[in-house]
Parts: C-alpha cells; structure tokens; sequence
C-alpha cells in the first residue's frame, strides 16, 4: 500500500484484517478465528482512527454495543496474552504505523510513525527547556 491519503481509514483497515484472516468481517459468526478478527479489527479502528464507535460497527454490519464489548474482550487478551490475538494485531499494527496517513495540518499529511518520532523530538526539546528554565530560576 503506498503512503497516500485516505479516505476511509476504517474501509481500509477492515480489508487488510479479512486479507491477513483470510476471511469476512461481515460474515455472522461465532467462530473463535471469526470473533478475534473482529477484535483485532475494533482495536485497530480505535488506534488508528478518530470514528465513533458506531461507524467502526457499521463498516461490518455490528452495533456500537459488539465494538464496545469487543474492545473489552481484545483488553482482556492483552491482559491473558493471548498470542493468537496480540501476533496479529502487532503485525497489522506495525503495517498502519508505517502506512496510514494523518492529517497533522492543513492539507499535510504523515504517517503516524513520522508523528511519533516528531513526538519523541519535542518531549526531549521540552525537557531541556525546562532543565534550563529551573536553572535561570
């Protein structure tokens, strides 16, 4: 996927999460693989983009009650480190960080590793600042 804006950050995250479980998001279905892929999906959807909860819902035909619960269920695989979750949502994870881009200003956009980075610079921009203010003081 190239670095290019994108209009429908929560379009695109549900392909690549069908394309990496080789299934249907859409698809009603108990299934474990088919539950944690939706899991993975909400997750990502909450990390990568500023949508409601009912719009991340509504991208695989799911309420915004199965998001918010779905949130809870993926916190508590994080929490029993469950691999067959946390593998692929590090992986997908990693590949939008690098991929999906933000817009920061006007009609500018980035990645969000690039805005991390940029983060990171001015935290320690602000540190020596204030090292330097308490000093003066």
């Amino acid at each position: 996927m190239e670095l290019t804006q994108i209009n429908n950050p929560v379009k695109v995250i549900r392909e690549k999460v069908e394309e990496y479980f080789k299934l249907n998001l859409s698809k009603k279905s108990r299934v474990t693989k088919n539950v944690g892929a939706r899991y993975v999906y909400y997750k990502l959807c909450k990390d990568f983009t500023f949508c409601t909860l009912s719009e991340i819902g509504l991208e695989i035909d799911r309420h915004h009650t199965s998001v918010v619960s779905g949130l809870k269920q993926f916190d508590n695989s994080v929490f029993t480190n469950d691999i067959y979750l946390l593998t692929p949502y590090k992986e997908l994870k990693n590949f939008f960080h690098n991929t999906l881009l933000v817009e920061h200003h006007q009609n500018q956009y980035t990645t969000m590793k690039e805005l991390y980075k940029k983060h990171v610079e001015l935290k320690k921009k602000y540190e020596l600042l204030k090292e330097k203010l308490e000093k003066i003081s």
